[in-house]
């Protein structure tokens, strides 16, 4: 135990114990001998900890993606939680302007090009749209949208509608909680 408590003074530094300054003296040693043991958690703290950990690890929970950014994280009970959002409550600014809607369809319209796929020289066909992240929209009335979302990352919600996670900083980006003035999404 002495080791451990010279390894720890010598290693945290001096200050970190107050009134430790000598630690040859007998009571300061005492000292920092209680203050260590008072640190280290019960076996009812240690089965709490694994707990809360197990609980909010589970194997049941989902591995989320934001439609907004791209962020993966897993569902947790600690951290803050992924919002699905419907596309037709998004803000205007999510959908692509005119100018970079016909960017983007004239970047759809060029040929797929050949790339090297792997180290061994094997190439392959690829779109060069298909690098952008842009969900295309079909509203039912015979007009496409075009929106600021990675286009793997949508899906039908309960009501039948699109929709697509978006990641607490997305959320708070777009004000859905903050009422302040809308901001993109880092993307």
């Amino acid at each position: 135990m002495e080791q451990a408590v010279g390894l720890l003074y010598a290693n945290t530094g001096k200050d970190r114990f107050q009134g430790t300054d000598n630690l040859t003296d007998e009571v300061a040693r005492k000292q920092l001998i209680e203050e260590i043991n008072s640190e280290i958690p019960s076996p009812e703290d240690n089965d709490n900890l694994v707990k809360r950990f197990v609980e909010a690890q589970s194997y049941a929970m989902k591995l989320l993606s934001c439609g907004g950014c791209g962020f993966r994280n897993m569902e947790t009970t600690i951290d803050g939680t992924y919002k699905l959002c419907k596309l037709i409550h998004l803000p205007i600014f999510m959908e692509l302007t005119k100018i970079e809607v016909e960017k983007f369809v004239a970047i759809k319209n060029q040929p797929a090009v050949q790339v090297y796929i792997d180290d061994k020289g094997k190439m392959d066909f690829v779109e060069p749209w298909r690098a952008y992240s842009v969900y295309i929209h079909n509203d039912g009335y015979d007009s496409l949208k075009y929106y600021h979302l990675h286009p793997e990352m949508i899906q039908e919600d309960d009501d039948g509608d699109k929709a697509t996670y978006l990641c607490p900083t997305c959320v708070s980006a777009l004000s859905y909680r903050t009422g302040k003035e809308p901001q993109k999404p880092p993307l």
